[in-house]
């Protein structure tokens, strides 16, 4: 039952769930504010809007892996130098110019109801439909109390939406080292000017415990502040830092998923009338039961760069590092018996000393129309992967894309 099986995958859908709940809570905040089509005083002040998006775009991938140990040995005795010669410069894509986005659109309710001059009770349902097991996610909702006449003074929310931390600047996926996605209660005050202070209870995701497809953390805990200094009109400066603690599974079967972690995270923002410089940096210990590996530490940093050219175009550069380190990996060899020399479902950490990650962005935005946005990236991923001996490989991802978003 414990057999070590490294092309295992995570849980995919559990990873694309968190990255998505994220997405969607940025979604929600800009199309609500800009674009929302709203039913004011339908009954006793209550409010319904309704928005929605579709971004369709072109996409072109280059994938490169490359085995630089470059000992056949790494092969069992019967491996030769053509074994080596094949996975070096092994390109993974095939290059072509996909239209993608076309099958994935997204669809919001959301009702908001004054309860007292103080008190709005919300609720809010994002139908989210895809082409695919990995795209086609389903339905999130969540359910908040804003206290204050504007919901000036703070929030609770439940649910999956609008409940992160908020820590990251940069909103980079590699640099965030907190885990404050999945289904939780989140509380918020703002009483204290320019101050706000967040904590969460994230729930366990499965009442199974023999079952770590879908379990992913059993609980978690995490709070932050952050603090604005207004000095002027568009001449701001943030400070925000966090902390999460999460529980895993302790069953010495389930040897790629963490009993315990520990994240913290901080993050910087000046804003300097067109010019925004964000910062971020994070720590992340996960403790392992043993079986294979007992923990890997996690160091990252980030920084982002945007700049509004005029009102309706704007553009960002953004650079990410993401640094694991573990003293006692499992055993490269055991990714050769299934015939690769990586593993899936981003388990590098699991089988390598360091795993070294560098995040390269550049996007381009023009708003055409309220609601309609020409938009252009280019996102470089560098993956390098190191034994005790040095760099055992490293992969390059390289991705091109352009479209349009249509939201209401």
């Amino acid at each position: 039952m414990n057999k070590l099986t490294p092309t295992k995958r995570l849980p995919k859908r559990q990873s694309c769930q968190a990255l998505s709940l994220s997405i969607l809570t940025m979604m929600l905040a800009t199309t609500a504010s800009a674009a929302t089509f709203e039913i004011p005083a339908v009954k006793n002040g209550l409010n319904l809007s309704i928005n929605g998006s579709a971004n369709p775009r072109l996409t072109t991938e280059y994938d490169k892996f490359n085995y630089t140990y470059g000992d056949p040995k790494i092969f069992g005795s019967n491996g030769t130098l053509a074994d080596v010669l094949v996975n070096q410069d092994r390109k993974d894509s095939d290059e072509q110019l996909r239209l993608d986005g076309v099958n994935w659109t997204m669809l919001g309710v959301s009702a908001k109801q004054r309860i007292t001059p103080k008190m709005t009770a919300n609720a809010s349902v994002v139908i989210e439909a895809g082409e695919g097991y990995v795209n086609n996610w389903g339905a999130y909702w969540g359910a908040w109390l804003d206290f204050g006449t504007y919901g000036e003074k703070g929030r609770i929310t439940i649910g999956g939406q609008n409940n992160g931390l908020g820590v990251s600047q940069t909103g980079i996926g590699i640099v965030n080292t907190l885990t404050d996605g999945g289904t939780n209660i989140n509380g918020r005050y703002m009483g204290i000017p320019n101050l706000t202070l967040s904590a969460y209870h994230m729930f366990s995701q499965s009442a199974d415990i023999n079952d770590n497809t879908k379990t992913g953390w059993h609980d978690s805990n995490g709070i932050a502040a952050k603090y604005d200094f207004e000095f002027a009109p568009r001449k701001t400066l943030s400070l925000a830092g966090g902390y999460s603690q999460s529980k895993g599974h302790d069953q010495i079967a389930y040897f790629n998923t963490s009993e315990k972690a520990n994240a913290y995270l901080a993050g910087v923002s000046f804003q300097h009338n067109d010019l925004t410089v964000d910062l971020d940096y994070g720590k992340r210990n996960e403790t392992y039961n043993g079986a294979v590996t007992h923990g890997v530490d996690k160091d990252t940093y980030g920084i982002k760069v945007n700049y509004e050219f005029t009102p309706r175009l704007q553009g960002s550069i953004s650079y990410g590092r993401s640094q694991t380190d573990n003293k006692s990996p499992a055993p490269v060899q055991r990714l050769v018996s299934s015939k690769r020399l990586e593993p899936q479902g981003d388990q590098e950490a699991l089988f390598f000393h360091e795993v070294k990650k560098d995040r390269y962005s550049a996007e381009l935005s023009y708003q055409l129309y309220q609601g309609i946005s020409l938009t252009g990236s280019i996102t470089n991923l560098k993956t390098r992967n190191y034994t005790d001996e040095g760099e055992f490989s490293n992969r390059k991802h390289l991705t091109f894309s352009t479209g349009a978003s249509f939201s209401f």
